[in-house]
């Protein structure tokens, strides 16, 4: 029971900051920290050989595939900006089309 208690206070309180460190490996890193944050003991390693990440990098699908073969639930949306607030954080962002992004919280500027 002690374990317990401590994953859901880990997992209420810390997202980790999982660093890329290969250019196409963001999607990964990104992935990596979700996971954990949910009380999943994965890391950046592991995943680079479950999952092999083309040169090219990952695409949203290969996120979906990823996210679904780690048991996570996912969904695809399309925002505007002012529209951040319907997010559940923490999430992961598809930046500009070209690089995934943790997004941990989010602060209206006046």
């Amino acid at each position: 029971m002690m374990k317990l208690e401590k994953i859901i206070f880990w997992h209420s309180h810390n997202l980790p900051s999982i660093l890329q460190t290969e250019i196409a490996e963001c999607g990964l890193a990104c992935l990596a920290s979700i996971s954990s944050y949910h009380g999943y003991q994965v890391d950046l390693s592991s995943l680079r050989k479950k999952f092999r990440i083309p040169l090219t990098g990952t695409n949203l699908n290969d996120i979906a595939y990823y996210a679904k073969e780690l048991k996570l639930s996912y969904r695809a949306v399309k925002l505007d900006i002012n529209e951040i607030n319907q997010l559940k954080l923490p999430c992961i962002l598809h930046w500009e089309l070209n690089h995934f992004v943790v997004l941990k919280k989010y602060q209206k500027i006046k």
